[in-house]
């Protein structure tokens, strides 16, 4: 089973890339198929790449999967649509798979342009492995026993299966898997940065997920409701640490819902596990939240 998952490019639709950083949802999704035995998987960024409909369609010739997954927020369901098109266009018997956060928001809607085959609905990672595995099932007649997806039955009805529950345990989850990306990890230039009001941030810059779901319930937020849990404080110093080493980071962004308490329910510990680990960075990360905090405070007045 050949596994392909690409950020859809929205240089294709617009002509600029939004690719600052890399997929870190999709290194999560290929990591955790490659633990699992699926070792013929990977990551293009078609963003980063900026590929148009010619190149995207020529990647996925000469990949061929079995199996392209897609994903991302609202703001990218055009691109995640127009990428769809294109492998049915190339690959019509390729099995299809979006998720992220606008296809799980509209899964019907993704799912009625008749190129996507799944939804996956929220974390991803059990159950595209799941998905997977019943794709390789040729005697499975049905996929509505697989919680936490989204398709058209054969009768042309919306089917949406049993809600999924968050995975309790992120420290099992295997590290994001750079290996498998193409590009590499330091092709991208990090979120756009004021260097004179941030001095502190250095590239090359990488992202960490220290936790998911946010404990607020904020009646505007299109993330819904979700269930709050946290890496422990030394798992994600060790991934701070072999960033460091293998690929030369100089600072890390958090890319968690919800900043601020992650640096309170465990900062002593994380405090020690750092200058254990890069004494180097110790007092950047125990003043930068306070300057920076203070920074935005004050233009935001």
């Amino acid at each position: 089973m050949k596994i392909l998952l690409i950020n859809p490019s929205i240089y294709n639709d617009t002509g600029k890339r939004r690719a600052a950083s890399p997929p870190l949802s999709l290194l999560y999704l290929a990591a955790y198929l490659e633990k699992n035995g699926y070792l013929d998987t990977k990551v293009i960024d078609t963003d980063a790449l900026e590929l148009k409909s010619q190149g995207i369609s020529e990647l996925f010739l000469k990949e061929k999967p079995d199996v392209i997954g897609m994903g991302g927020a609202a703001f990218v369901l055009p691109a995640l649509v127009k990428a769809a098109q294109i492998a049915k266009q190339a690959l019509p018997n390729c099995l299809v798979v979006a998720g992220g956060f606008g296809p799980t928001n509209e899964p019907e809607k993704v799912l009625r342009t008749k190129v996507v085959d799944f939804v996956v609905m929220g974390e991803g990672e059990l159950t595209l492995l799941e998905l997977i595995k019943a794709r390789e099932d040729k005697q499975r007649k049905t996929f509505n026993d697989i919680n936490g997806i989204a398709f058209i039955d054969k009768d042309g009805g919306f089917v949406l299966t049993q809600k999924r529950d968050n995975i309790k345990d992120l420290d099992s989850l295997p590290l994001p898997a750079f290996h498998l990306l193409t590009p590499g990890f330091l092709t991208y230039p990090g979120q756009p940065i004021n260097a004179k009001k941030m001095p502190e941030i250095k590239k090359p810059i990488i992202t960490i997920l220290a936790s998911r779901g946010c404990p607020h319930r904020c009646v505007f937020c299109s993330l819904g409701s979700k269930v709050y849990r946290q890496r422990s404080p030394k798992k994600v110093v060790d991934e701070m640490e072999l960033y460091k080493n293998k690929y030369g980071v100089k600072t890390v962004a958090l890319y968690d819902d919800e900043f601020v308490r992650e640096w309170t329910y465990g900062f002593e510990q994380f405090s020690e596990h750092v200058k254990d680990k890069t004494p180097e960075w110790a007092e950047k990360i125990t003043t930068v939240p306070a300057s920076a905090l203070e920074r935005i405070a004050k233009e935001y007045r």
